[in-house]
């Protein structure tokens, strides 16, 4: 990395634990400054720690507006500004029979797989746009969109 560029921030939705987690970790490793965004607040603090000085927590269940633009609020602050960059990790899954499953986990799941990710990334759009700063927008699937358990 360059010391005399400009940090890099993102932001990683789901980086409480597992992949998102890594995700964020590795981007702190490759110089850049990284939201930790987790619906459990705890896993969030947890995981940025993890991190070290790099790695800021943030708190937000992806499919309420209000909380994720609170918690991207709170990261432009701490980082001078727009992100660059948003990883849209945060999913849940629900396994076993189509028969079995209940229209409230179905829900769930929606809620948190897409409405989520819309949510997120569309926020982050939007501040991209208004600050007139190019940045990149990912979003993870899973390997359950093509082979469901």
């Amino acid at each position: 990395m360059n010391r005399d560029a400009p940090r890099r921030s993102l932001v990683v939705t789901g980086a409480g634990h597992g992949l998102g987690a890594h995700i964020a970790a590795a981007a702190a490793a490759d110089g850049w400054t990284v939201g930790v965004l987790d619906v459990d607040g705890a896993a969030a603090t947890r995981s940025a720690a993890a991190i070290g000085a790099a790695a800021i927590a943030l708190e937000a269940d992806t499919t309420d507006e209000v909380a994720v633009e609170r918690a991207l609020d709170e990261f432009a602050g701490a980082v001078g500004g727009v992100p660059n960059a948003l990883v849209c990790n945060a999913g849940i899954v629900r396994f076993g029979p189509l028969l079995d499953l209940s229209v409230a986990a179905w829900h769930d799941t929606v809620a948190v797989n897409l409405t989520g990710t819309f949510v997120t990334a569309r926020a982050m759009a939007r501040r991209m746009i208004a600050a007139g700063q190019p940045g990149s927008i990912v979003a993870i699937t899973s390997m359950n969109g093509v082979a469901p358990g």
